[in-house]
């Protein structure tokens, strides 16, 4: 499954192509849900902190054209 960062369209049935940017950690499996929702909260903010968003990355493409 694939989150990408500021991007709040539905794509469900919608044939993307996704390339890894950035590895952040390997397969983990979690005693209980809420050890899975920190971990994905400290998931998000490192991604955050690799780079500019999808959408902000489209947005300044957009201006170049």
């Amino acid at each position: 499954e694939t989150y990408i960062l500021g991007f709040f369209f539905i794509l469900y049935g919608t044939r993307i192509r996704v390339s890894l940017c950035h590895f952040i950690r390997p397969e983990m499996k979690f005693a209980s849900l809420e050890d899975l929702r920190q971990q994905i909260a400290k998931d998000t903010l490192q991604a955050g902190m690799m780079g500019p968003s999808f959408v902000t990355r489209m947005k300044e493409q957009e201006r170049l054209l």
